[in-house]
């Protein structure tokens, strides 16, 4: 009978990543970045649905406020890079 053996690995699973809300928002969105690297500059992304880039900003700090007052109303994707590290949300546009 042969026995073998495999090396085992530490893995840590973190919640990285922001909030964003609120999720249905008429002017703005606020994006609480406290989860993504921090003290680190983040750029943030609305794309629509075909994935066309219709707004981006670097943000620094926890806590930015993304205007939306002049898009369509509709449903949007939120991106935030840090790093080699990217997040989405979606959220509506009302």
């Amino acid at each position: 009978m042969a026995i073998s053996y495999s090396i085992i690995k530490q893995v840590r699973i973190s919640k990285k990543g922001f909030l964003l809300y609120p999720t249905v928002a008429g002017s703005s969105v606020t994006v609480d970045m406290t989860g993504i690297h921090p003290n680190e500059p983040v750029k943030l992304v609305i794309l629509d649905m075909l994935s066309r880039t219709l707004y981006t900003n670097m943000a620094g700090g926890t806590i930015s406020q993304v205007p939306i007052d002049n898009l369509a109303p509709g449903v949007y994707i939120l991106k935030a890079i840090a790093r080699q590290d990217s997040y989405i949300q979606r959220f509506n546009k009302k």
